[in-house]
């Protein structure tokens, strides 16, 4: 079956309904997903689960595998998404189980050697605004970036999708 979802509730309700029912195994790429985000569903609240945190808690000590990515953003040229994207795989990584699976990476792939000249002024200001972050404040990534030096990301991805038990899946559910 294939039905659109257009509105916000229409889809955070769709993905509370998914999450709650996995049996064995919950894949989530997302963009927006916080682990302190209220749910909505009557019944989950019932149950005492009041966050999205709660709910990845609860399905994970069911026995589910839950696999979750978070597309990270350059470390050096958008540190707010950056930040934004660890502190969302962090907040996850307290609320679950350790058997939950959490992966915050960037998609891996540069920009061709052509538009690095272009861009050796944004590269410049790029390391500069970095380097004048404190030192403790930097992530790993950011630190690796600027001791080895920026890596051009052509994009980065504004996937989002969530898949139960192989069968279920949800594209584009960003809540």
């Amino acid at each position: 079956m294939i039905a659109l979802l257009a509105s916000s509730a229409a889809r955070r309700g769709a993905l509370e309904s998914l999450i709650a029912g996995a049996r064995s195994e919950l894949l989530l790429v997302t963009q927006e997903f916080d682990a302190d985000s209220a749910l909505t569903a009557p019944e989950l609240r019932e149950r005492g689960l009041g966050s999205w945190g709660d709910l990845l808690a609860w399905v994970t000590q069911r026995g589910v595998l839950v696999r979750m990515l978070f597309a990270d953003a350059d470390p050096m040229f958008e540190d707010a998404a950056h930040r934004k994207a660890w502190r969302q795989a962090s907040r996850f990584a307290k609320a679950l189980p350790p058997q939950a699976q959490i992966l915050c990476a960037g998609h891996g792939h540069s920009a061709g050697r052509l538009w690095h000249l272009p861009l050796r002024h944004i590269r410049q200001a790029g390391r500069a605004a970095l380097m004048a972050t404190q030192a403790h404040r930097r992530t790993y990534p950011q630190r690796q970036a600027l001791a080895q030096g920026p890596q051009l990301r052509p994009h980065h991805l504004h996937a989002s999708f969530a898949m139960a038990d192989g069968q279920t899946a949800l594209l584009g559910c960003d809540v």
